[in-house]
């Protein structure tokens, strides 16, 4: 069952107009963090993300020290060991001289489960989208509620029965994926596709780059082709509610051994151990 806190309140009937923008014409922003042992995971991050994604729509986000008690207070009661909480800001309507659209803030956590161990130790298929994202667009560095794009690459993914679907950019550049960010490896190298190609920076996807490269495993951030990506010697995703996901199959294609690749494991284990020191298993 769901938790839910609008604007710091208990949800209750009619809390939000449908009238809002963020109804009426999905103007706002949400998101979505994994929850371990109660705590949720890179909120920092996460917020900071938020707040700068806000300040281009011109979003009136709470105060810093409120919104983190918000989340504490969903999650006080202590009976959340693994799940998931949204962030949504919905815009309401400009008021003529208000520098900045008021929004509703809505908090929801939901109990789940892991992924399955057998995932990562199996690796997973991916599939190319026929949908292209937009590099240019103004919108595809954040994480907007206009989310039918990525919406109807899942239902796509999701009848050719491959765990996630990649995008092209109008350059036919692979660029993302419909929930995560592109990795590949070849010759010891990490690669994947700048913010320029057109995807929404991750989370997860900084922190990996930034782990690599602390951990002197060389990484370049550039432009990725279908052709980079069927020579790959590994492949794997990143996002914040699995982490990283090994890949080893594309569409019909198996890569390489058909199992993760050693590079993979390795940052999976230094992603694991970063976990473990911030107290989130």
């Amino acid at each position: 069952m769901a938790l839910i806190l609008i604007d710091g309140l208990p949800e209750k009937k009619d809390s939000i107009s449908a009238f809002t923008w963020g109804c009426a014409y999905g103007y706002g922003l949400f998101e979505t963090l994994l929850i371990l042992r109660n705590r949720p995971v890179f909120l920092e991050q996460h917020l900071k993300r938020m707040r700068l994604s806000a300040g281009l729509l011109q979003l009136a986000m709470p105060e810093e020290d409120d919104l983190i008690e918000w989340v504490w207070r969903l999650l006080r009661p202590g009976n959340v060991p693994v799940g998931k909480l949204k962030i949504t800001l919905l815009a309401r309507e400009r008021i003529p001289g208000e520098e900045k659209i008021a929004a509703h803030t809505v908090l929801s956590v939901q109990p789940g489960r892991p992924y399955p161990e057998s995932l990562y130790e199996t690796g997973v298929s991916i599939g190319l989208l026929n949908q292209t994202k937009n590099e240019n667009s103004v919108l595809v560095k954040h994480k907007t509620l206009n989310y039918l794009e990525n919406l109807l690459g899942r239902e796509q993914a999701r009848k050719n029965n491959w765990f996630e679907g990649l995008f092209h950019n109008t350059k036919g550049r692979l660029c993302e994926g419909t929930v995560s960010n592109l990795f590949l490896v070849k010759d010891q190298t990490i690669i994947t596709p700048g913010v320029r190609e057109g995807l929404l920076p991750g989370v997860t996807r900084e922190i990996v780059i930034n782990l690599a490269r602390r951990n002197k495993l060389p990484v370049a951030v550039g432009k990725i082709t279908e052709k980079d990506l069927s020579e790959a010697d590994e492949v794997f995703l990143t996002n914040s509610l699995f982490g990283i996901m090994p890949v080893t199959r594309i569409g019909d294609k198996i890569i390489r051994n058909g199992k993760p690749g050693e590079l993979t494991k390795s940052l999976m284990n230094l992603y694991k151990d970063l976990l473990k020191d911030r107290g989130y298993l």
